[in-house]
């Protein structure tokens, strides 16, 4: 459990930031940040597992709280994230880093986003490769009704191309 009373761990508002290939993270709680989870992969390639957290960070005014942020060298890598509960943030699944080489794939099923402004968001240019995400079973609620999963991007990636939403 990741617990606190503050928005920021030093100058970093993550409660947990991993550097590496590879990462498993799962059976955590984490609340009272202002992020949750922010993973860089360090090269191309590589697993990663995100399951079974509950997550209640602090929402912002300038849509900077995020559960889980993808970033780093995430071509050709593999991103499986399921079962997590999300609640009170303005992004829940925030990948900021193109694909470089082969296309990052990313598989998320089964998480619940609670009040949540935006559910999947992407921050890549245009001009940049972004991964391709399969969304299963994912749910998003408003207000305590079910409300639908509509991916967006900051900088006119179009999501139809992107991301493919299956309720």
């Amino acid at each position: 459990s990741f617990s606190t009373t503050m928005e920021k761990v030093g100058n970093q508002p993550y409660a947990v930031t991993l550097h590496c290939a590879d990462a498993v993270v799962s059976g955590n709680t984490i609340q009272g940040f202002t992020g949750a989870l922010s993973v860089n992969l360090n090269g191309n390639g590589g697993d990663v597992e995100i399951s079974g957290n509950d997550i209640d960070v602090i929402p912002t005014g300038d849509s900077n709280s995020v559960a889980f942020k993808v970033h780093g060298k995430i071509g050709g890598s593999t991103w499986d994230i399921s079962g997590n509960e999300v609640s009170n943030t303005s992004s829940g699944l925030c990948v900021n880093s193109p694909a470089e080489g082969d296309p990052a794939v990313i598989n998320s099923s089964d998480n619940t986003y609670r009040d949540c402004e935006n559910p999947i968001i992407f921050t890549l240019d245009e001009s940049q490769t972004p991964p391709s995400v399969e969304s299963v079973g994912d749910r998003a609620y408003e207000d305590g009704r079910e409300v639908q999963i509509v991916p967006v991007s900051t900088k006119g990636v179009p999501m139809d191309d992107v991301v493919n939403v299956t309720p």
